[in-house]
């Protein structure tokens, strides 16, 4: 089911590790401290987002 020994390499962990904090701060200012949310924002995140998939989709070796 899952392939053993699968790597990561470190410029796509980092990726993800600095969008998923980033979009973690900008969702709990939003929810928690009610921040005002705009289209400009949400794209920015949507953005950050769809880079890091892209970035692990992208295959190599």
């Amino acid at each position: 089911m899952f392939e053993k020994n699968r790597k990561l390499p470190l410029g796509v962990a980092y990726a993800i590790w600095a969008s998923l904090g980033t979009v973690l701060t900008a969702f709990a200012g939003i929810f928690f401290y009610k921040e005002n949310v705009n289209g400009k924002k949400l794209l920015g995140l949507a953005l950050i987002v769809g880079g890091v998939i892209l970035l692990n989709s992208g295959g190599g070796h």
